[in-house]
């Protein structure tokens, strides 16, 4: 019979195990990592407010073996030091890509804009100023040399799952020497010695404004016209009478509009050698945990360049070390991954503390997530834990494409011979069948 003080003794302990279900608890194996589940979903351009139309909801759902949500999914626990040069092999294999394009990470159009605001209440224009200190600290050089930019890229033959698997597996070290913060400052200062001052069209069609055609000016060009005002002058575009303006400015008063067009790279892709633990907030899911609780996301520039930071980048530039980097101390709670800048493909990053969602779902038991994170934190490489819906493929027209390919190859009538663009797909590695969770990476 149990005595009273036992009775309260197993109540307790209950209801700790139902308030800790879900929870990502890591036996003590590594002081300093940390599991973390990271949710990939496929989704539509940030624009466009990432809703896939329902045609395509639809397709996926009847043709894609999408089960669970609108749209292809995976849920793979990561260890807090992955950096995204290591996330990037890993998104590959999830979704069925071979690394075929060029890739790039980035903030939420609006999270974007409020980093680079003075002040969280700031409605002025976005000026290149603050951006360049940002390069080097979130934001990669857009004058980065190619052969750093792909410095990780060097397959060659052999299995190209195999060779993924080595990149996203630790211990991480970047050999980016483009990515580096003496580095960046450099480039920087350069653009400042090249592009003091610029001049740029400003043009005006209706509602809409935009600035094109950026072009450095010398000092006695800016000087003779800044401070007058501008003429209103009139071209014709594509049939169009489009009103514009010259206007001169100093490059770091420039707005960040024109600024996005001087160089040929792109200017909001983020440095890969920074970590999963210290870019994503962590979405707290009901999980007790105190650094999923204690979310603290940027709201303007001097959120992310605070005086710690300052100081941090100092020492770094100092000690020009490429093991001794400037750390953030979270960026945002949602990342894109944009591979295949023709097919334009999304990928939407969240991350939480715990998966008492999938629980819930019945997708996975308490036992096999504990299971996974220590299997990911013995082998230090990422597990699969859920996923919903086929791989994808490359050059296949993003998911558009995709949503064709699927509608043709099921419109085939039952025992007639695979079609050219079956066949061609198979010949890219991609299958009508799910892969298990455990083949998954």
């Amino acid at each position: 019979m149990d005595q009273p003080g036992n009775q309260s003794c197993k109540e307790k302990k209950t209801a700790e195990e139902k308030q800790n279900l879900g929870a990502l608890r890591p036996p003590k194996v590594s002081q300093e990592v940390r599991p973390i589940r990271l949710r990939l979903e496929l989704v539509d351009h940030p624009r466009n407010k990432e809703k896939m139309d329902n045609r395509i909801q639809q397709a996926l759902k009847t043709w894609g073996n999408v089960i669970y949500g609108d749209t292809i999914s995976r849920d793979v626990i990561v260890p807090s030091d992955m950096p995204l040069w290591a996330l990037n092999y890993m998104i590959q294999r999830c979704f069925g890509w071979q690394n075929s394009h060029l890739h790039q990470f980035e903030l939420p159009p609006e999270q974007f804009k409020r980093i680079l605001r003075k002040k969280s209440d700031d409605e002025g224009r976005l000026t290149a100023g603050r951006y360049m200190e940002l390069v080097g600290v979130v934001f990669r050089s857009p004058w980065m040399e190619e052969e750093e930019e792909f410095w990780n890229d060097d397959y060659r033959s052999g299995s190209i799952k195999t060779w993924q698997r080595k990149k996203y597996t630790g211990p991480y070290r970047s050999l980016c020497i483009g990515e580096e913060i003496w580095q960046c400052r450099m480039d920087m200062e350069e653009l400042r010695d090249q592009v003091a001052y610029v001049e740029v069209e400003h043009d005006f069609a209706g509602e809409m404004e935009c600035f094109i055609d950026p072009q450095p000016i010398s000092q006695k060009r800016y000087e003779e016209k800044r401070g007058k005002t501008p003429l209103m002058q009139e071209k014709k575009l594509y049939e169009r009478k489009i009103q514009f303006r010259q206007e001169v400015y100093a490059l770091e008063d420039l707005p960040m509009e024109a600024f996005l067009l001087l160089p040929e790279r792109s200017c909001v892709s983020l440095l890969e050698r920074l970590t999963v633990g210290e870019i994503l907030a962590l979405h707290c899911q009901r999980i007790q945990d105190e650094l999923a609780q204690d979310v603290r996301i940027p709201c303007c520039f001097e959120d992310v360049m605070d005086e710690r930071l300052r100081e941090e980048i100092k020492e770094c530039v100092q000690c020009n070390s490429a093991d001794k980097q400037p750390k953030l101390q979270t960026l945002t709670d949602t990342l894109y991954y944009h591979y295949d800048l023709g097919d334009d493909w999304y990928v939407k990053l969240t991350a939480s503390a715990g998966a008492l969602d999938l629980i819930e779902d019945g997708r996975v038991s308490q036992e096999e997530l504990e299971e996974a994170t220590l299997t990911m934190l013995t082998t230090h490489r990422p597990v699969c834990i859920a996923q919903d819906g086929y791989p994808v493929l490359d050059d296949v027209g993003g998911i558009n494409g995709y949503v064709q390919f699927l509608e043709e190859i099921h419109q085939r009538p039952f025992m007639e011979p695979p079609t050219e663009a079956e066949l061609w797909a198979e010949s890219m590695g991609w299958k009508r069948r799910r892969i298990s969770n455990q083949r998954m990476l």
